[in-house]
């Protein structure tokens, strides 16, 4: 898991934690109350818990359809513009972000070695430059390195 996934978990986690206590303090604050707030008040938490557990249930069914799509992508074995059999991951062709629509389709990944993988979002790392057209250009570069010194040098690339 890279570096960026493991900050998103944490913030998510800190969201949950933080949502946890919001419960919490607001049930505490229940007991303190007087008899008509209370009512208004348990009715509001009942909402929140509610969006909060839905929240939780998107949030972890996304991150299993992505890791599913994934785990699809890789079973080609090798990185689609080195060969590398090792430290393998999944590259959406365009990006999930602009288009959820195709985020879980295995038409729109490639496997990619981790390497090659951060060399092309170092190339290019804005949103919309992430498409079909861009990963083609960049992977004819590669290769063409490739063939020219039988090496791929990353910096060069860049």
């Amino acid at each position: 898991m890279n570096k960026r996934k493991i900050r998103q978990l944490q913030k998510a986690k800190a969201i949950f934690k933080s949502l946890d206590s919001l419960f919490f303090s607001l049930e505490d604050g229940l007991k303190k109350s007087k008899r008509n707030k209370v009512i208004e008040i348990k009715e509001v938490i009942k909402d929140l818990k509610e969006n909060y557990f839905l929240l939780q249930e998107i949030y972890h069914f996304d991150e299993f359809k992505l890791y599913k799509w994934a785990q699809e992508v890789k079973k080609v074995g090798k990185c689609d513009i080195c060969g590398e059999t090792e430290n393998l991951s999944a590259h959406h062709l365009w990006s999930k972000t602009l288009h959820k629509s195709l985020a879980y389709q295995y038409d729109n990944g490639v496997c990619l070695c981790n390497k090659c993988h951060k060399a092309f979002h170092n190339k290019y790392n804005i949103m919309f430059q992430i498409t079909p057209k861009t990963y083609e250009k960049f992977k004819n570069m590669c290769q063409a390195q490739i063939r020219l010194y039988g090496v791929l040098n990353y910096e060069n690339v860049l």
